[in-house]
């Protein structure tokens, strides 16, 4: 019986990781790359610049 319990225990903290890997990875990244994102979100307002906006509530 404790086999089932710790195979159903590991199945959960891996689908749990696997599940927020992405969330807490994105957490521990962040902080270290704040520069290029900003630098990303300069460029790409430089080349939206201008456009003509489409859909959506005006």
């Amino acid at each position: 019986m404790a086999y089932f319990i710790d195979l159903a225990l590991l199945a959960i903290l891996i689908i749990g990781l696997t599940a927020f890997l992405g969330s807490i990875g994105r957490l521990i990244v962040r902080p270290f790359m704040r520069s290029q994102a900003d630098l990303f979100n300069r460029q790409n307002d430089l080349i939206k610049k201008g456009w003509k906006k489409v859909g959506g509530p005006q």
